[in-house]
This record gives C-alpha cells, structure tokens and sequence, in this order.
C-alpha cells in the first residue's frame, strides 16, 4: 500500500533515519515542512489538512473517553494519527477509519487492549443513523485490515513520548497551583489535535503551555534564574512566540472547522 504517492521530501526525510534513531527524532519535522506533505502534494490546502487532522484526532478523543481509557494512550493514537499522514494522503486513506485504528493500535501498545468490535461500536455511537450489529462488525474488520498499514507507514514506532511526563519534572521546579496544572493538562489535550509535537517536542510543548496556563489563570509564577528551567526558556525564547501564535491559531480553527461539512476528502 506504501505506492509510489509517498515520495514527498518529507517522507523521504523521516525515512532516512537510521533504525535507531529516537522515535521523537525520526518523527521531528519542521512546520514549514507540513506545507509538503502528501495530502497538499495532492492538491489539499494546508488549513482543509488541518481541519481533517483535527476531527480525526477528536474522534479519537472522544471514543477514549467513552471507553475510560488512560491519557498517554490518547495521546499515542493521536501522535500515530498526525505520522501516518506525515507520510500518507487524506485523499487515500480515510481519516475516520485510519483514526479508529490508531486509536486501537495504541491500546495494543500500551497495554490497555480493546477489541476492534469495542471500538467500532463506540465509534458508531451517536451515529444520526441506525447503527446495527453487522455495520460494527464491518467496521471492526476494516480496523484490523488497517492495522498493519497503520503500523507499517509509521514504521513499527510505537514507543512514543507525552508532554505530560514532562510537566511534572517541571513541577519539581516551580510551584504550580492545581488549577494551573488542570489547565495546562487540558491544552495538552487540545493540543493532539495538531503535530504541535512534531513540530516543537514535548518537553518544550510542555514549557509553552504551561507558561499560558499559568497567563490564562492569572497566576503569578517565579522561576530562579539559575535553574535548569530558566536556561531552557532562555534556549528558545525565539520559538516561543511562534509556539504560542500557532497554539492560538489551532483554537480559531477549532472554532469554524464544524461549521464547514463534514464527511471524508473525496477528490483532488
């Protein structure tokens, strides 16, 4: 299935990476990059990309709370959902479908196992139409057709790491009132939503966020200048700003992309 369409500059990139390159290194690409993946390459504006990546990654979301499911698995199928479009195209693949599989992947991986049928029928949930056994059951058998292309394009990489690991360390550091800390862990949240990790890492996605956090409460914080925190910030205060424009513009588009039509990329 891995036909001659995914040749873009990226994939070639993260392909090249020797075996044993971390996973987050393998994975890392730059934002600009995301202006030549597949599915642009094939005709798709980058703000329709993000749209499609976002719902997939909401559905995602929303079938692991339904099925109680720990965050760091959340986060994994959502991490595995940005990289198989890193090197695949929306228009060959349906995100729906790519989505839920990704979301059964990372429970394999993580060892919270679901079975295909108990996340197809969580997927159908809510569904406007009639929903019925045979519709599930068809469901599951497309997630386990899936599941090694999923793991195939995304080569195998499956030991993946969360910005959560990285606030508490943090949090050793500073003092983080509660509130603060649900804060933040709830923009980490929204933040799966697009390859913010991709793009920037999680210890820094950490940082970012939880500096917003503590604006978006209206906490005050105090970091010792000398700290191994403050030599971070200070590493990369030049991307900061872009980190925190591109975080806001993620919730402007989160706001319109259910007004547009929903469905799946159909033609290019």
């Amino acid at each position: 299935m891995c036909s001659e369409k995914y040749t873009s500059s990226v994939y070639i990139s993260i392909m090249n990476h020797t075996s044993n390159s971390r996973a987050v290194d393998r994975w890392s690409i730059s934002k600009e990059e995301s202006l030549y993946s597949p599915s642009i390459e094939d005709g798709m504006s980058l703000e329709e990309e993000f749209a499609w990546r976002m719902r997939g990654v909401c559905f995602i979301q929303i079938a692991g709370s339904r099925l109680e499911l720990p965050l760091p698995v959340v986060g994994t199928a959502s991490t595995l959902f940005h990289r198989f479009y890193t090197v695949a195209s929306l228009y060959e693949f349906p995100f729906d479908k790519i989505a839920a599989t990704c979301l059964f992947v990372a429970c394999k991986s993580e060892e919270t196992a679901r079975r295909a049928f108990d996340i197809a029928k969580i997927w159908s949930f809510g569904s406007e139409e009639d929903v019925y056994e045979e519709d599930i059951n068809e469901f599951a058998d497309e997630i386990l057709n899936y599941e090694l292309i999923v793991v195939d394009l995304t080569r195998f990489d499956l030991d993946i790491d969360h910005p959560y690991y990285y606030l508490y360390d943090i949090c050793e550091q500073i003092q983080v009132p509660e509130e603060v800390i649900n804060t933040c862990v709830a923009m980490m949240n929204d933040s799966y939503r697009l390859p913010f990790i991709q793009w920037y890492g999680n210890r820094l996605m950490a940082v970012v966020l939880l500096m917003m956090s503590f604006c978006g409460c209206e906490v005050e914080y105090e970091i010792d200048p000398d700290s191994e925190l403050a030599h971070y910030m200070e590493e990369h205060s030049q991307v900061i700003p872009e980190i925190v424009g591109s975080v806001m513009d993620m919730y402007k588009l989160f706001s319109t992309i259910y007004a547009s039509p929903t469905g799946s990329p159909t033609s290019h």
